[in-house]
């Protein structure tokens, strides 16, 4: 009996050293890939509900009712983005009243003004806070 288990302990014991030094191996490797990646980003979402704004037509008084959710990245908190709502509103109607109607009415008038106002956004949050999407909710111009 001892002749055999002794066999049988010689083969698999080597296979267990090579099998666990290879699974140490792959968990320090994958563990150590994730050094100097930057941690995950915070991402908080704000919503501006039903802000009716006056439109820069001339010849024909027109407003527009809008409501937008902006994703902010690096917002630690929802009270971090509340301190910052006024201002925040403040951008958004001087970029929306900056527009005339018929510059609104296409895709692309739309997609223009998203970016614009992620920009005055921008300029109105804390340092490291930056607005990674625009995305609006309500869209009614009359």
């Amino acid at each position: 009996m001892k002749g055999r288990a002794g066999r049988a302990l010689l083969i698999i014991l080597p296979v267990l050293l090579l099998a666990g030094g290879g699974g140490g191996f792959f968990l320090l490797r994958v563990k150590g890939s994730h050094k100097g990646k930057k941690p995950a980003v915070v991402t908080q979402q704000l919503e501006l509900k039903d802000m009716v704004v006056n439109l820069a037509d001339a010849d024909h008084p027109r407003y527009i009712t809008i409501s937008l959710t902006l994703s902010i990245e690096g917002a630690e908190s929802q009270d971090a983005l509340a301190e910052k709502e006024a201002a925040i509103r403040d951008a958004v109607l001087m970029v929306i009243s900056s527009h005339r109607y018929r510059d609104l009415l296409s895709p692309e008038g739309k997609d223009a003004l998203k970016e614009e106002l992620a920009k005055a956004v921008d300029g109105a949050l804390d340092k490291g806070m930056t607005v990674s999407e625009v995305l609006f909710t309500n869209f009614v111009m009359e």
